[in-house]
């Protein structure tokens, strides 16, 4: 019952089944505009989402919450870079001392 439904995958390029003397087959390749079609129906969706935020609220407002956005991110990277310079250390310690890390 599978090897005509597997012949006919095979067929319309969906799958490649081995010849059975163990030789490798090349790996299946999707044409271009395959790849990039959905890359630009997504992007047209996001543009136009965008645009559309933008003419409700402004340029001015939309460019005010990108910047609130990037204060946000400067922070975030600020508390994980001082996490960091604490708990890397602490890690290294403990892992090179397991006794240490035994202790209670």
């Amino acid at each position: 019952m599978a090897a005509p439904v597997l012949e006919l995958m095979e067929e319309r390029g969906f799958v490649r089944v081995g010849d059975g003397e163990g030789r490798p087959q090349r790996p299946l390749r999707l044409p271009l505009w395959q790849f990039l079609l959905p890359l630009f129906l997504l992007g047209g969706a996001g543009l136009a989402s965008l645009l559309v935020q933008v003419a409700s609220l402004g340029l001015g407002e939309g460019l005010w919450g990108f910047l609130l956005g990037l204060f946000t991110l400067l922070r975030v990277l600020g508390v994980l870079a001082l996490a960091a310079l604490v708990w890397v250390p602490v890690g290294i310690l403990l892992g090179l001392r397991p006794r240490l890390a035994q202790r209670t």
